[in-house]
């Protein structure tokens, strides 16, 4: 969507993006819990994606610890697309794209386990962007009768 020129506004009621609003949170909710159990209990996370139990060593428990950090981090966009407020809404196809374009990379041959929990997400996102990119969220500049 076009930014447009500073004015009055208002959320559009055909699209008023409830659905990618809850979806939103649902997701970052999911992503704390997620994040926090791999920093914090990161040997459980780990055991779940390695064959060996003479893969978990040091290095990879640290890994596994940023890797949970980094899912905090990429919880910044979605948690400031949520609010329907012009940006938030200008910027929602923007963070599905950025989202689904981070979770692409993913080999399924060594994370197997992680892309099965990543396709649900990035089919979904999928689907909003080309199927039903009013779930987003439109606005439309408001009239002022004289």
């Amino acid at each position: 969507m076009v930014p447009t020129p500073q004015g009055q506004w208002e959320i559009d009621p055909t699209a008023n993006g409830n659905i990618f609003r809850y979806t939103f949170g649902i997701q970052t909710l999911l992503n704390v819990f997620g994040g926090g159990h791999m920093i914090l209990f990161a040997e459980h996370s780990l055991s779940q994606l390695v064959s060996e139990p003479s893969d978990m060593n040091p290095a990879a428990l640290a890994t596994m610890q940023q890797c949970g950090a980094l899912m905090f981090a990429f919880n910044t966009p979605p948690v400031l697309a949520i609010p329907n407020i012009r940006r938030a809404i200008d910027s929602r196809g923007s963070v599905y794209y950025l989202l689904d374009s981070g979770g692409s990379e993913f080999s399924p041959d060594p994370m197997l386990y992680t892309c099965c929990i990543l396709l649900p997400p990035f089919l979904w996102r999928l689907y909003v962007l080309f199927r039903k990119p009013h779930w987003l969220g439109r606005y439309r500049e408001s009239r002022k009768e004289n």
